[in-house]
C-alpha cells in the first residue's frame, strides 16, 4: 500500500510542479505584455511632452495657440490615458488573482494527496 501511495505522491507532485510553473509563465507572460503596453504608452507620452517643449513657433494670427483647443486635446488624452491604466490595472488584478487562485488549488491538492498518503499508511 505504501507503494501505491508514495507512486500516486510522486505522479501528483510532479503534475502540481508542473501547473505551478505553467501558471507562473502565463503571469509572466501577461506581465511582460502590460508592461510592453506601458512603455509603449510612455513613449507616445515622451513624444507629445516633447512636442509641447519644442521650439515655440513665433505667433500669428493664422497659428495662434487657442487656449480652449489646447485644454479640450488635453483632456482628451488624460482621459484616454486614465483608460488606458485602468485597463491596465484590470490586466494585472486578473493575473494575480489567477496566479492566487492556482496557488490556492496547489495547496488543495498537496492536502489531498497527504490525506490520501495517510489513508493508505493506516
Amino acid at each position: 500500500r505504501t507503494d501505491v501511495a508514495d507512486v500516486i505522491e510522486a505522479q501528483m507532485c510532479r503534475l502540481i510542479e508542473q501547473a505551478r510553473q505553467e501558471t507562473e509563465i502565463k503571469v509572466k507572460l501577461e506581465l511582460k505584455s502590460i508592461r510592453d503596453a506601458m512603455i509603449a504608452m510612455d513613449q507616445q507620452l515622451d513624444g507629445l511632452l516633447h512636442q509641447l517643449e519644442g521650439p515655440r513657433p513665433k505667433p500669428s494670427v493664422r497659428g495662434a495657440l487657442d487656449g480652449d483647443a489646447f485644454g479640450k486635446r488635453l483632456a482628451e488624452v488624460e482621459q484616454h490615458w486614465g483608460h488606458e491604466l485602468k485597463a491596465i490595472r484590470d490586466e494585472v488584478q486578473m493575473a494575480v488573482a489567477s496566479h492566487n487562485h492556482n496557488a490556492d488549488l496547489l495547496a488543495h491538492h498537496r492536502d489531498t494527496i497527504s490525506g490520501m498518503k495517510e489513508a493508505c499508511t493506516r
